[in-house]
């Protein structure tokens, strides 16, 4: 069996005109917006500590992908998915000139040298994140996705086996409040928190990191509306320092976290190193992490608790698959209304 074609596709879907993009919704209409301050505040985004422009991403109006087909002679068809929130054209890009041209006529079923073939295109160049390996994560999808069907067997097997059949969920993300909102803001978080444990959830997950006392306060509520048994995971997206990451930290495992999410930047392994020896509860990351040997470091640096690969942009299977497992709950994500 041989590869005998390799097809990309940008895929972009609209949102509806009063639901922008679920992480563009928190940031103002204006490059400058805090949604930390109210509109009379003489600060702006570059300001005002937390500095949250530092995270400020790039975002667009359509929620969008890459699609990779692989076809072989055979006639099976692999599908897989490049993670690439903007620009998808550079991931296509990637495939068509640099990747399909190696991988053409290659047995899928060899994805491991496949893989080591893909990444050394641009290994001595310090391509070891970014575009290069969301684009390298579709293709090995794709090969994943054939062998599964070559020997009628789902991937999980393929990687070692099933330690569990079935899987405790919990929904991810309720979106942040801006301090705009107001009370009528939280009051709708805190509702959509009770909703989500009457449909029966026993854990959810919230975005926070505009500030202390704000971060406070929506914790409040939302131990109000669900009780103190249910699960509570933060997600601040990297918005802390090491210093203020400490500070939140301990606030939080008083209202009984289940885990801090990205408290800081993700390149920052020293400090992510520091706060995970500080708290008592779970330092959770890696969906900014690109590849097997940053998570190694991370790894070895105990500076990560919960392991959170995003398969899509870190190289695909072939990858994270030379990990360990962790026991990382499984994630199902919401588009907030």
């Amino acid at each position: 069996m041989k590869i005998k074609a390799i097809d990309t596709f940008v895929v972009r879907i609209p949102f509806d005109d009063d639901k922008p993009n679920w992480g563009a919704g928190f940031w103002g209409k204006t490059a400058q917006a805090h949604p930390g301050l109210l509109p009379d505040h003489p600060g702006d985004i570059t300001t005002e500590y937390p500095p949250l422009w530092r995270n400020r991403a790039t975002y667009t109006d359509r929620n969008e992908a890459v699609i990779v087909r692989i076809t072989t002679d055979s006639g099976l068809t692999g599908w897989g998915e490049i993670h690439t929130p903007v620009a998808g054209e550079v991931s296509q890009a990637v495939v068509d000139r640099l990747l399909a041209p190696v991988v053409y006529g290659r047995d899928p079923l060899d994805i491991q040298p496949i893989w080591e073939t893909m990444y050394s295109t641009m290994r001595l160049r310090g391509h070891s994140s970014g575009y290069l390996m969301e684009a390298i994560s579709g293709v090995d999808i794709a090969l994943w996705d054939i062998v599964g069907k070559a020997v009628q067997a789902p991937i999980a097997k393929l990687l070692g086996g099933m330690i569990r059949d079935r899987i405790p969920v919990y929904a991810s993300s309720l979106p942040r409040v801006a301090v705009t909102s107001g009370e009528a803001g939280y009051q709708a978080m805190a509702d959509a928190a009770a909703a989500l444990v009457e449909k029966g959830y026993r854990g959810f997950k919230v975005k926070l990191g505009i500030g202390i006392e704000q971060d406070r306060y929506a914790l409040e509520m939302l131990r109000d509306a669900v009780g103190p048994t249910v699960s509570l995971a933060v997600d601040v997206n990297g918005a802390y320092d090491l210093a203020l990451a400490r500070q939140a930290g301990r606030m939080m495992e008083a209202y009984n976290v289940w885990w801090l999410e990205e408290p800081l930047m993700p390149e920052n392994l020293r400090d992510y190193a520091r706060l995970a020896a500080f708290l008592d509860m779970p330092v959770a990351g890696g969906e900014c992490l690109d590849n097997r040997w940053i998570f190694n470091d991370f790894l070895a640096a105990g500076a990560l608790d919960i392991v959170q690969p995003d398969v899509g942009r870190a190289g695909g299977s072939a990858s994270v698959a030379a990990f360990p497992r962790w026991p990382i709950p499984m994630a199902f994500r919401l588009h907030p209304t």
